[in-house]
C-alpha cells in the first residue's frame, strides 16, 4: 500500500511552514487537509499560505468552494483521494481531524436535507433538539455535547429527511488506498498560545476585520463559512453586540480551545509521532535515504 506523510498539529503550531520548508526543499506537492481553507476570500482568517510558497510548491484542497457552500468531510475526503491518486509526491499538511479521517478511514456520503427541514430546525431549542435526537439516535447523540447546536442539528436533519439515524449512515465506510505516517508538529502548551495570540494579532494588523466586511456584503452572515473562528466574532462585534476589544478577546480564546481539541484528536490517534518542529525537517531528511 502506498505510504504518504502527513504533517498535522494544533492551530499556530507552524506546521504551515514547517510542511512548506520539507515540501520545497525535497519536491513534494502540498495537500492542504484544513477546514476553512477550501473556501475562496478567507485569507487572513484561515491563515492561508502567502501566494509565493504556493508559487514555489503546488497546493492543492484550497480555495475550491465559496463561502457560502456547505462542504462537507465527505466532499473532502472524495476530492482530496482524486488529487491524490493524480500526484507523484504528495503531502498532507493540516490540523482538521475530521476531514483527515474522512480522508484515510472514509465517511459515507450523507443525504441531501431539504431547506424546510433545515430552518425547522435551525429555529428550534438546543435543549428541545438534544433531547429529540437521544430519543431517535442516542449513540450519536451520546457522543455529543448538548449545546453543539450545530452538530446535533446535523444529527436530526438526516434522520427528519431519510428515517435513519446518522449513526447508521456513518456504518459503511470507503478507505482510501494508502497508508498515512502521521508526524504532528508538538511545542509546549505556553509558547503554542503566545504564538496564537500573536497570530491572531497579525490577522489583525493585516485587514481581518475588512476581509469579513467584504464577505458580509458579498455572502451575508448567514454563509455557513463564516460561523468559524475568527470570523463569527468579528461579526459580532460589526453588528454592534460586543466591543472590537472584546472581539480580539474571543478570537484568541476560541482559538486556544480548539488548539486543545486539536490535540486531544491526535492523541487518540493511533501511530502518529511528536516532534519539535526543528525536527521535522531532519525525519524526513532521513526519509530520503531510506
Amino acid at each position: 500500500m502506498r505510504k504518504i506523510f502527513a504533517v498535522v498539529g494544533p492551530t499556530g503550531v507552524g506546521k504551515t511552514g514547517v510542511g512548506f520548508k520539507v515540501a520545497f526543499k525535497y519536491g513534494y506537492s502540498i495537500v492542504s487537509c484544513d477546514a476553512r481553507q477550501v473556501y475562496r476570500y478567507m485569507d487572513i482568517g484561515t491563515a492561508k499560505p502567502d501566494k509565493e510558497m504556493r508559487r514555489k510548491v503546488p497546493h492543492y484542497m484550497i480555495d475550491i468552494v465559496d463561502p457560502d457552500q456547505r462542504y462537507t468531510a465527505y466532499e473532502y475526503a472524495r476530492d482530496a483521494r482524486r488529487v491524490i491518486e493524480g500526484l507523484d509526491t504528495p503531502i498532507i499538511i493540516g490540523g482538521s481531524g475530521l476531514y483527515l479521517k474522512a480522508l484515510v478511514d472514509g465517511l459515507s456520503p450523507m443525504p441531501k436535507i431539504s431547506l424546510e427541514i433545515r430552518e425547522e430546525l435551525s429555529r428550534r431549542d438546543t435543549n428541545d433538539l438534544y433531547g429529540e435526537l437521544l430519543r431517535v439516535d442516542s449513540k450519536i447523540a451520546e457522543k455529543l455535547h448538548p449545546n453543539d447546536k450545530v452538530r446535533v442539528i446535523r444529527a436530526l436533519e438526516v434522520y427528519k429527511e431519510t428515517g435513519i439515524p446518522i449513526s447508521e449512515w456513518r456504518r459503511d465506510r470507503d478507505r482510501s488506498g494508502f497508508k498515512v505516517d502521521y508526524i504532528c508538529v508538538h511545542i509546549d502548551r505556553e509558547r503554542l498560545y503566545r504564538r496564537i495570540e500573536e497570530r491572531v494579532d497579525s490577522m489583525i494588523a493585516r485587514g481581518l476585520v475588512d476581509e469579513v466586511k467584504s464577505l458580509l456584503k458579498r455572502y451575508g452572515e448567514t454563509a455557513p463559512a463564516l460561523a468559524s473562528i475568527g470570523y463569527s466574532e468579528i461579526i459580532k462585534h460589526l453588528k454592534g453586540e460586543i466591543t472590537f476589544r472584546d472581539a480580539v478577546h474571543l478570537i484568541k480564546k476560541n482559538t486556544r480551545a480548539y488548539s486543545r481539541r486539536q490535540l486531544t484528536w491526535f492523541r487518540h490517534t493511533n501511530g502518529i509521532r511528536w516532534m519539535q518542529p526543528e525536527n521535522v525537517i531532519d525525519e524526513f531528511k532521513r526519509a530520503q535515504k531510506m
